[in-house]
């Protein structure tokens, strides 16, 4: 009996196997449409920026460097307080922008025509108070975990726990008038927040995005640490770092709190659902980022 339960067990498990592998051919999924795919903000130091890109159907044989999905000639119009006050221009394929300045309690959205896409708009998105900081404390003259000359940045604020505040941290890094792109911040204080933070890259910015329901108390906690130099062939030091610390619209939290929860392996296993969108006949994000940068020379 024992022997005949082991091979009940072996051919359950090979049927497993073969019901895993099983192949579906010709299913048609659903598709109603390319429809526009709008990411971008408005902030108190650059204005309104808007990448606009469409989808693509679910099936098909696409190579990346040969798509194009950049939707230019569309007009986009600003409104602040439901009134339109500006219209962005596009001084790239797909980029569009204004520097149209916000004020903090001041709601904002977009309203986008583009041909063959059906009006596209964004939800109002209220522009916060900028976050009121003491001081920034930095440090020098030590070496990061892979031996590199490195600093230290911490912010100095408290959270206002009456305010369901989010908040974001991002470095620029230059050599002459270069931006150097990669992630070149570590946060190794990271474990009493007891919560992870988000990482994206927008508009050559690494930001790390929390919100303040990570706070342990009402005082931000810890510092973020950072390389002086960019290994090439040779290693070659920085000029300049721009630290930025931005108090954000919850839109973008839940955008990226969403993605976070929906890709990779689990993914596999998890209920189906909508990704976060606070676009109407179409997809992305629009958000409001109230920023305060401070400029270091090395």
């Amino acid at each position: 009996m024992r022997y005949l339960s082991k091979y009940l067990f072996v051919v359950f498990g090979l049927y497993i196997l073969a019901a895993c592998s099983k192949r579906l051919d010709n299913y048609d999924l659903e598709y109603s449409g390319d429809r526009l795919v709008v990411f971008g903000n408005i902030s108190n130091e650059n204005g309104v920026t808007i990448y606009l890109t469409h989808t693509l159907p679910p099936t098909g044989t696409y190579y990346l460097d040969e798509i194009d999905v950049n939707v230019s000639a569309a007009i986009i119009t600003l409104l602040e307080n439901n009134t339109v006050v500006d219209t962005l221009v596009e001084p790239e394929p797909g980029l569009y922008i204004t520097s149209y300045l916000p004020t903090p309690g001041n709601s904002y959205s977009i309203n986008v025509v583009a041909d063959g896409f059906e009006t596209t708009f964004s939800e109002n998105v209220i522009f916060p108070q900028p976050v009121n900081l003491e001081e920034v404390v930095y440090e020098t003259d030590f070496e990061n975990i892979n031996g590199d000359p490195a600093f230290s940045l911490e912010p100095v604020f408290t959270d206002d726990p009456s305010n369901d505040n989010f908040y974001s941290f991002g470095f620029r890094y230059y050599i002459e008038d270069t931006v150097i792109l990669y992630d070149v911040f570590e946060s190794p204080d990271d474990a009493p927040f007891g919560c992870s933070p988000g990482i994206f890259k927008f508009n050559n910015t690494f930001l790390k995005l929390y919100s303040d329901n990570c706070f342990a108390g009402t005082t931000f906690p810890f510092k973020f640490i950072c390389s002086k130099v960019y290994h090439l062939e040779n290693i070659v030091p920085f000029e300049k770092c721009e630290f930025e610390c931005n108090v954000i619209s919850k839109e973008l939290f839940d955008y990226v709190a969403n993605i976070s929860e929906t890709e990779g392996i689990e993914l596999l296993l998890s209920d189906p659902k909508l990704n976060y969108t606070n676009i109407t006949n179409g997809f992305g994000v629009f958000w409001a980022q109230n920023d305060t940068t401070f400029v270091y020379h090395f």
